[in-house]
């Protein structure tokens, strides 16, 4: 419903979170990029000065100071990737521990054609995986929520 709070976990260029606010929602979100920080500030400002929009720039396995369930969906959209394992394993569980309804979308694999296409695109990527691997990751981490995979084919 409108008025519910969506966080997203690498929101890069911010394209997401318009179409989320022209829906009604309350947006959050987060990305390590200075730069893109800035640019979400510069070009949200109407919906920050309404408190619509809550950019943030900070690493993604950090610990978020929000309440346990604060929000009613997290997302995040190919930018898991970027993350070492160790790192991964903090992200994940933060989502879990954040969200309500939940959401991931991973790059992966599901042959060496694949592979090789998503190295060849993925060039700041940490973590590279099978969709098999990735599934069992994230049994591993506890985590509950909905996700999907996209292939380089």
């Amino acid at each position: 419903p409108k008025g519910s709070r969506i966080l997203e976990l690498g929101y890069g260029g911010a394209e997401t979170a318009g179409k989320i606010l022209e829906r009604g929602f309350i947006y959050y979100g987060v990305d390590i990029s200075e730069h893109l920080y800035e640019n979400a500030k510069k070009n949200y400002s109407n919906y920050i000065k309404n408190e619509q929009a809550y950019f943030y720039q900070g690493s993604l396995e950090e610990k978020l100071n929000f309440k346990d369930n604060f929000f009613d969906l997290v997302i995040s959209i190919n930018t898991l990737h970027n993350l070492k394992l160790n790192d991964l394993e903090k992200s994940i569980t933060e989502i879990e521990r954040l969200g309500k309804n939940k959401f991931i979308c991973v790059e992966s694999y599901k042959n060496e054609f694949e592979q090789f296409n998503l190295q060849c695109w993925a060039l700041t990527a940490e973590t590279i995986i099978d969709t098999n691997s990735w599934k069992w990751l994230l049994k591993k981490f506890l985590y509950t929520g909905d996700y999907e995979f996209i292939y380089f084919s």
